[in-house]
């Protein structure tokens, strides 16, 4: 017991970039010398190895090697263990463990905001939902107008990304419902579509949205910073 609580001491509460297998995005939110717990909606087995390029500052080359997979927490992210990094790679690690020791971070920072994504396309949530964790936000899904009704009354987030054109219900009867509800009117819907002629442009913007981005020309990278100016913008 006391080893564990050991353990658990060790960690650092951090906000770290990391890259999987060379190409997906996500976070980590606790390292050690031993190994990090990362989130990413990407699903991965107990027990895989994966390589991962871990960006320890905004500078400089990140710190890369091999990890194991020791348990999973379904789609919200999984904790590793490092079992190959070369001496420069620990020693990189180490400095690193030691600075933010000597200066902790803030760990109200990480999950401040929570973002709730409402679109029929698995691939868009999962892609764009990376991103924004890898920028701290805690991120919901709804695959349809409906699903998201139901995650709205079981917890409101701070900001919606809304698709327009979904089955079963689509964005705007969506929008429709949440400008009507007292406890949900206020919250800012940033639309995420397919397409947006004027016609439709101006139907949304007559349900209250606070801005809107068409997917063939907005990148992950955009949807996060789209989405911070827009939090931004509300908190002054």
């Amino acid at each position: 017991m006391d080893n564990l609580e050991d353990k658990r001491q060790k960690r650092s509460l951090v906000k770290k970039r990391v890259v999987i297998n060379g190409n997906i995005e996500a976070g980590a939110i606790d390292i050690s010398e031993d190994g990090m717990y990362i989130y990413s909606p990407e699903a991965f087995q107990k027990d895989a190895l994966i390589d991962i390029s871990l960006f320890l500052k905004d500078e400089g080359q990140p710190l890369r090697g091999k990890v194991k997979v020791q348990y999973v927490h379904g789609d919200v992210g999984f904790g590793v263990m490092f079992i190959s990094l070369l001496p420069e790679e620990r020693k990189k690690l180490k400095d690193f463990l030691q600075e933010i020791k000597e200066t902790p971070y803030v760990s109200e920072k990480i999950f401040t905001k929570k973002v709730l994504i409402i679109d029929d396309s698995e691939t868009s949530r999962r892609m764009y939902k990376s991103i924004l964790m890898a920028e701290g936000f805690f991120v919901m899904e709804a695959s349809s107008g409906m699903e998201g009704i139901k995650r709205l009354r079981e917890d409101v987030p701070d900001l919606i990304v809304l698709d327009l054109i979904m089955e079963d219900m689509d964005g705007y009867k969506f929008l429709q419902l949440v400008r009507v509800n007292p406890e949900w009117e206020n919250i800012p819907v940033l639309v995420l579509t397919g397409r947006m002629t004027p016609a439709e442009m101006d139907r949304a913007a007559a349900l209250g949205i606070s801005d809107y981005l068409v997917k063939a020309t907005t990148s992950p990278k955009k949807l996060a910073e789209k989405v911070k100016d827009v939090l931004q913008n509300l908190s002054r």
